[in-house]
């Protein structure tokens, strides 16, 4: 048959496309290979198409001709306060006159210079954003930054100058918002894209050196100066550049004032910072055996950027999932994607003897502290979150991991249990020269059981009956021995408004107890959620000061779902259980996280000038500003400009 068959030849450029086209087929089944474009820079969000009546609104506020830059809310200053939508448009009279703030959100375009001016006190992070769009597609937009110098000759270094691309996220439904939490309905104002399609919100910070944006797309730009601590005073300038393949260019002037003023290093904040970092977190995303080296060493990198925040607390857990709930199927699992195992080993020999190993909580410990976090070490906790009490542990008889449930804390082998194990972890903690700054901490816990726990406590191991911290309730107050952390929901003008909540703080500073308030899912505001305004992360230590609390208190650093840019949500309304995210190798931060160290630095900068003259009528007029209207959808940004000027001309 083939000797009867007619062949033709093929043209020779034909045959090479095809032999060209075969071997991608060839290599994309094989070995997974796709072509690549030209430029394999990331795009910082998860559209795949822009919707052409997008693209109108968007071609209504930006010219035609190429790269065109802007500085958000036109003023530097406050350039960091709001969440850019990915793409801009106008608004109509309507709106601006029932939403002054969406003024914050005009674009006002430029193709040639942009004026950066704002001023910094020595040792603070300075944060500013730009913003870069086209009609076009973007391919490697770049930052070129160099070294601000004074007429003296002084300098802030290039090392002390980090650019990072805003990305978006998808903004996903939690199961917490049809049951007990915020809805994002009563969260988000005009920060995600404006109109919310597509639903997206700007909050990771990627490190990368170049990035590419698609036609339309709005890609906002993060810089952060570290200010030294022993520069001279007065201004500082400098010459960058926005560029990109197509050879545009933006010129960018900077003009930084540096005042007088020196903030402490973060390890002497007076501002106490208390987050729940989840180690397992850290191991399940990089896929690292629990407890590895490798582990270990992932683990120091995330306990040092918590220090850099100003961290006090370590958080260590004593007993195995001390967050667990009710789930399907009648069975308990932890409340977030990767849940908190224990720190400590129990086991149960065959004559019914109770040992531990502590390893573990003693590497953690160490290690939190070689990072700078040294103040104390919370531990959870004696008892369960959710349903009933129970001890997980190894049962040497039957060579398994077991679990006892309990009914009530006031059970008899629950208390023999527990009795030797706090009789043990004291003579541990004395022989690390531990005990002075460790503390049993319960989190939400009614008062019934608190009063059953605190007795128990100080018959069997009164060492620690002076060193009981709780989150919950304001009346919880009476066994918070060491720090209670008050719900933000019982302070006034929240729903859940109690009047026992500023007398309580007011008694237990006078007492010289600690006291913090904390956020979760709510209230609605402020927050830190994902969708929450930006100006909210900013105004939390400013509450602090309102408030008079010794600082602050999230219940989650990084208890990712498990893939917190494509599918950011596990149980609760987003980013409820995180506030940065897992980058390569390292956090990834978060315009939230930024927000709050810049408040935490205002913080300190009150504490100073309050220390020189506290009765400065100043003090009080800045507060008042930074405070009013907690409501970040309708704050005035330039509220926190002003409170901070307040500040700064006092020194």
């Amino acid at each position: 048959m083939a000797g009867n068959m007619k062949i033709t030849s093929m043209p020779a450029p034909r045959f090479f496309l095809l032999v060209f086209c075969c071997i991608l087929l060839i290599g994309y089944f094989a070995f997974g290979f796709t072509p690549q474009k030209e430029s394999a820079n990331q795009i910082l969000d998860p559209i795949s198409v822009t919707p052409e009546w997008m693209q109108v609104l968007v071609e209504e506020v930006l010219p035609e001709g190429g790269l065109h830059g802007w500085i958000p809310t036109g003023n530097f200053e406050n350039s960091s306060l709001i969440k850019l939508p990915r793409f801009s448009r106008r608004y109509t009279h309507q709106e601006l006159n029932r939403s002054k703030n969406l003024t914050t959100f005009i674009a006002t375009p430029s193709k040639s210079l942009l004026h950066l001016a704002t001023s910094a006190v020595k040792n603070e992070r300075l944060s500013g954003q730009l913003a870069f769009a086209s009609r076009r597609a973007i391919s490697n937009l770049k930052i070129n930054i160099a070294a601000l110098t004074s007429s003296n000759g002084s300098s802030i270094p290039k090392e002390n100058i980090q650019v990072r691309f805003v990305g978006y996220v998808p903004v996903e439904r939690g199961a917490s918002e049809f049951i007990w939490s915020a809805k994002h309905e009563d969260v988000m104002g005009h920060g995600s894209s404006g109109l919310l399609t597509p639903n997206i919100i700007a909050d990771p910070l990627y490190e990368l050196a170049e990035v590419d944006v698609p036609a339309h797309r709005t890609q906002p730009v993060w810089i952060s100066i570290d200010i030294p601590d022993n520069i001279p005073s007065g201004h500082y300038t400098g010459n960058w550049t926005a560029t990109n393949d197509s050879d545009e260019r933006i010129d960018l002037k900077i003009n930084i004032t540096v005042q007088e003023t020196t903030l402490p290093p973060h390890s002497e904040y007076e501002f106490f910072l208390d987050f729940w970092i989840n180690p397992d977190a850290v191991a399940a995303f990089y896929e690292l055996p629990l407890w590895s080296d490798a582990h270990w060493e992932m683990l120091q990198i995330f306990l040092k950027d918590y220090a850099e925040l100003g961290g006090k607390t370590i958080t260590t857990t004593i007993t195995h999932e001390p967050w667990s709930i009710p789930w399907m199927n009648d069975t308990m699992r932890p409340q977030t994607y990767t849940g908190f195992g224990s720190m400590v080993k129990w086991e149960k020999s065959k004559n019914g003897e109770w040992k531990f190993d502590y390893s573990i909580f003693d590497q953690y410990v160490k290690l939190a502290a070689d990072c700078g976090i040294q103040e104390r070490i919370n531990a959870y906790s004696l008892t369960a979150f959710r349903g009933k009490e129970r001890i997980h542990y190894y049962d040497e008889a039957t060579g398994k991991m077991n679990d006892r449930n309990f009914d009530t804390v006031n059970d008899k082998d629950f208390q023999k249990a527990w009795g030797t194990f706090l009789t043990d972890f004291a003579q541990h903690l004395k022989s690390k020269n531990w005990l002075n700054k460790t503390y049993l901490s319960f989190d939400e816990r009614p008062n019934e059981t608190m009063n059953q726990i605190s007795k128990f406590i100080k018959e069997v191991a009164p060492e620690f009956s002076q060193r009981i911290t709780i989150a919950g309730h304001p009346e919880s107050t009476h066994f918070a021995t060491g720090a209670l952390s008050i719900s933000y929901e019982f302070f006034p003008n929240q729903n859940l408004a109690s009047e026992e909540t500023l007398p309580t703080i007011a008694e237990r500073r006078q007492s010289g107890k600690l006291t913090t308030f904390y956020l979760c899912g709510q209230p609605s505001h402020p927050n830190t959620l994902s969708v929450s305004p930006a100006i909210e992360a900013r105004m939390i230590p400013w509450l602090a000061l309102k408030h008079q609390t010794n600082g602050y208190l999230r219940w989650a650093y990084n208890s990712w779902p498990k893939d917190p840019f494509r599918y950011p949500v596990f149980n609760f309304i987003q980013g409820d259980d995180y506030i940065i995210y897992p980058g390569d190798g390292k956090p990834m931060s978060s315009i939230r996280r930024e927000l709050l160290l810049d408040g935490i630095e205002d913080y300190e900068l009150f504490r100073l000038v309050e220390k020189k003259e506290s009765t400065n009528p100043h003090l009080a007029k800045a507060l008042e500003l930074a405070t009013q209207n907690q409501d970040g959808r309708k704050k005035a940004i330039e509220d926190i400009t002003k409170a901070r000027r307040l500040l700064t001309e006092q020194q």
